[in-house]
């Protein structure tokens, strides 16, 4: 990717709607930053609309992450390692 390139990329060619052609020539159509923004915000009014429930929007987020299947399965390998890295 050259300096243009790069710099197309940062300065938000994808958020544009903009396509951008990446190192391998393929044509990258999804922006990871704009995803992360959007999940974001939809976090974010979720706690707007249920801040009643929760004592603060940490005590939230960690009620989130405790739905996911992604976090318990995360959650039991870490309990695991530290269960075997305690038997030495």
């Amino acid at each position: 990717m050259g300096a243009a390139d790069a710099g197309e990329v940062r300065g938000g060619a994808l958020a544009e709607g903009r396509r951008v052609a990446v190192r391998d020539r393929r044509v990258k159509t999804f922006d990871c930053v704009e995803w992360k923004h959007r999940a974001q915000e939809k976090l974010r009014a979720e706690y707007r609309a249920r801040k009643d429930e929760f004592p603060s929007e940490i005590a939230f987020l960690k009620a989130k992450a405790d739905e996911s299947e992604i976090a318990k399965i995360v959650r039991a390998k870490i309990a695991r390692a530290k269960k075997a890295a305690a038997k030495g």
